[in-house]
């Protein structure tokens, strides 16, 4: 499915998607280990218009390509995702080494807050999508 339109509704709710891969060579058109697979997804109410899903699917089409086109010139998209799992474990251990006293849903729910803030203050990707989604 990758570089077409995915749509799935689910109860109130449409998800549009479009699925990339982008290849270390241009000549890769199978996914290999040095292809780098992404969906960008978009949350919509289920009664939005057509015309309104059809410009997200535009959209996505567009950021897929921007992701793609700076994952084969700098490995961007690599090396923010690896930052990301750098955070998630990061955190990991730090709670486990604390061994904080809550019970495992108020934990997860503290690790979920602090993997979020962090990624969020380490992370050029998320600080860039937090300026282009909250509009400052």
């Amino acid at each position: 499915m990758c570089g077409q339109k995915f749509q799935l509704t689910v109860d109130n709710v449409v998800f549009v998607g479009h699925p990339s891969f982008s290849a270390g060579k241009a000549q890769d058109l199978i996914p290999t280990k040095s292809t780098f697979q992404f969906n960008v997804v978009f949350a919509l109410p289920a009664d939005a218009s057509n015309c309104i899903i059809l410009a997200y699917h535009d959209l996505l089409k567009r950021i897929s390509i921007a992701f793609a086109r700076e994952e084969r010139r700098c490995r961007f998209m690599s090396s923010q995702t690896a930052l990301m799992f750098a955070v998630q474990e990061e955190v990991s251990a730090r709670l486990h080494k604390e061994q904080l006293a809550q019970d495992a849903k108020s934990e997860a729910s503290l690790k979920d807050s602090m993997v979020f803030s962090m990624i969020l203050e380490r992370c050029a990707l998320a600080q860039t999508l937090e300026i282009a989604f909250s509009g400052y």
